[in-house]
């Protein structure tokens, strides 16, 4: 994880078995950015939303932010 570029790699493992005895191994890459609420309202400005076309929500709910 870099904090300053806001970004994370990640390498998952997955080992598929029959009973005890090791079949296969994969293993995937990922990797992704995050950003702020008010890094994401900066960018929707900049792209030409208008405040009121926005409505941001959280914890994986419909109700609106308000801060």
């Amino acid at each position: 994880m870099d904090r300053v570029e806001q970004t994370w790699h990640e390498e998952r493992r997955y080992d598929l078995y029959d009973g005890a005895s090791l079949i296969r191994t994969e293993i995937r890459a990922g990797q992704g950015r995050w950003y702020f609420r008010n890094e994401l309202l900066w960018m929707l400005q900049l792209a030409g939303f208008a405040p009121s076309d926005v409505t941001t929500t959280g914890d994986l709910t419909i109700r609106a932010v308000n801060r």
